[in-house]
């Protein structure tokens, strides 16, 4: 009877093996099963969140292009304005100098008008002189 009973050891062991491995298969297929949700939501989480942000990335990369060409052309405005008022400034220094040079000719002309005409009566008050003492010491 041993060998009989070894027997029905031996098949309640393998039912008991055969019933295990069926639960083990069940429990992983389950397992893999959860897995693969949680794979694919985590995924289509990781998908959403890279668009979100590509959408936020490419918003911001909009709105700082417009705000730099809003200062491009503001500065471009103040580079303008400011060219005109330094050629504004430059004609009015030109002028301001033409006038100076004006200016110095004319009292350089009078300058040497009167040194002329003083030169000219020193001369004839030499002349006058010369004559002068030439009468004395002719007589």
């Amino acid at each position: 009877m041993d060998g009989i009973k070894q027997q029905q050891f031996k098949y309640q062991q393998e039912v008991v093996q055969n019933r295990q491995n069926f639960e083990m298969r069940k429990t992983n297929r389950q397992l893999r099963e959860q897995l693969d949700k949680l794979k694919e939501k985590n995924d289509s989480t990781i998908v959403r969140v890279k668009n979100e942000y590509d959408k936020e990335l490419a918003k911001t990369t909009n709105e700082l292009q417009e705000k730099l060409q809003k200062i491009r052309n503001k500065n471009k405005e103040l580079v303008m304005k400011e060219e005109k008022r330094y050629q504004k400034l430059l004609q009015d220094t030109k002028t301001t100098h033409d006038k100076q040079i004006a200016e110095l000719k004319i009292s350089q002309s009078k300058e040497i008008e009167k040194t002329e005409r003083e030169h000219q009566e020193y001369l004839e008050n030499a002349k006058e002189t010369y004559e002068r003492e030439q009468i004395k010491y002719q007589v």
